[in-house]
């Protein structure tokens, strides 16, 4: 084990005993550590809503850019994949639109999955007129070239469709540390427009050349309204964080699979049994080096009142050890909701940060002790409020993740949110534009003494 590593399994220890601590949250004015550099960059002015951003693989960030996926406007927009370049780097911003059939009645923002050698594997969700049915339908593509958008090749055929075709399009994947593996979760419908009726399945894929070779799907769990996953491939076996919808309540699992697809560990996170909603909505390891230490991020909306809670959980992929680390009650009526959901940012050496938007207006960073027992700092940071550039509010902040293959924060990082013209009328899903910054990440105090 790492130094880093020890040191956060202390921090973690140490910080269960204080999981209900409501002093240790102070607000600033801005980050002290955090700055933007860049931006704000419109990647795309013509996207539809991005629908849960902050859940989903719609930002990865490579060697030499930033790549990002969304939606045309519309229920059957065209899937999109874009990218941004680095500074230094002669990557050309670019914007690939993936070509779906003429009777898709429904799309949604594909996945993107990042390999160590830089090629890009993309998965694509529709739904397709069939009769009196609408089949949902889900495509594999894989970039020519290693960071590049301008070229895909479909290779939906490395995966086995024969014995389950028909899924919700709320699916999600993640690839291995190594890129070895790329698992993807995702529900099968048996029965067309009954949510009882899905299944939940994991297709385990291993790396055969430039593509990833799947493996017959594997029925893992009982059938459920909803499953909203986050994955992440870690070597004793993937590990999936759901959301998953329930009458009455929603709430958010975590399991644990093996190689052979058998249930390790699964667990679901308590919640009071007023709560309307209990969702993880962020999984990332801690320490880049190691994955089998995991956070995750859950908010709890209870079904009256204006009491809410954000929580940090962390999971430990060898052990088997699911243990609450630290919670912050929000009361919205006298507070800024700084329980919304957000990302988690893992830096090399230290403890994370985390990013959401906790007034909608402006992207809020908090730093400091946030998996340990310390003062936890919560600012917004300032020049990234949508509404002084004539758009309506920020509706999700999202970050590059681990687990989909970003390679790790050398000192900066890009950011999104997708956002909404201020006369958008009510209902509509678009035009939304999609802003990102790229922000420094600057040296902790302790970091610049050694």
């Amino acid at each position: 084990m790492t130094c880093m590593a020890l040191a956060l399994a202390s921090a973690l220890v140490r910080a269960q005993d204080h999981a209900d601590s409501r002093s240790s949250l102070v607000f600033g004015e801005r980050p002290t550590q955090v700055r933007v550099v860049e931006g704000p960059i419109l990647l795309h002015a013509c996207i539809d809503l991005q629908w849960g951003g902050h859940t989903f693989s719609y930002l990865v960030e490579g060697e030499h850019g930033l790549f990002w996926s969304a939606k045309r406007v519309g229920g059957a927009g065209a899937p999109l994949v874009g990218q941004h370049p680095k500074p230094g780097s002669t990557l050309a911003p670019a914007v690939h639109e993936f070509v779906l059939p003429a009777d898709v009645t429904r799309s949604n923002q594909p996945l993107v999955m990042r390999t160590p050698d830089g090629h890009l594997h993309v998965f694509v969700g529709y739904e397709e007129r069939s009769g009196e049915r609408e089949p949902g339908r889900v495509r594999y593509f894989r970039s020519e070239r290693p960071e590049d958008v301008t070229a895909f090749v479909d290779r939906t055929e490395c995966l086995p469709l024969d014995r389950y075709s028909d899924f919700h399009l709320r699916m999600n994947a993640g690839v291995s540390r190594d890129g070895t593996r790329l698992v993807l979760a995702i529900l099968t419908t048996f029965v067309p427009e009954k949510h009882s009726n899905n299944v939940p399945l994991v297709f385990f894929g291993r790396r055969d050349g430039l593509d990833f070779r799947f493996e017959q799907p594997i029925v893992w769990g009982e059938v459920t309204p909803f499953f909203y996953p986050q994955v992440a491939v870690t070597e004793p076996g993937p590990v999936l964080v759901g959301a998953v919808d329930a009458d009455p309540s929603r709430y958010a699992e975590l399991v644990q699979l093996d190689w052979d697809g058998r249930v390790v560990f699964r667990e679901k996170l308590p919640f009071p049994e007023v709560a309307a909603q209990s969702w993880a909505f962020e999984l990332e390891p801690v320490d880049a080096d190691d994955w089998t230490r995991l956070v995750l991020v859950r908010s709890i909306t209870p079904a009256e009142g204006t009491q809410r809670v954000i929580e940090f959980w962390s999971y430990d992929a060898t052990r088997h050890e699911l243990a609450r680390v630290r919670a912050f009650p929000n009361d919205v009526a006298t507070q800024q909701g700084f329980s919304n959901a957000g990302q988690l940012l893992a830096l090399p050496g230290r403890g994370p940060l985390f990013v959401n938007e906790p007034g909608s207006k402006t992207i809020g960073v908090w730093e400091g002790d946030l998996l340990g027992a310390g003062v936890t700092r919560l600012s917004p940071l300032p020049g990234t409020d949508p509404t002084r550039l004539g758009y309506a509010d920020i509706r999700s902040v999202f970050l590059p993740g681990l687990l989909q293959g970003s390679v790790p924060c050398d000192g900066t990082r890009f950011m999104a949110i997708d956002t909404a013209p201020a006369d958008l009328p009510e209902g509509a899903t678009g035009p939304c534009a999609l802003l990102a910054w790229r922000i420094l990440v600057e040296k902790s105090p302790v970091e610049k003494s050694r």
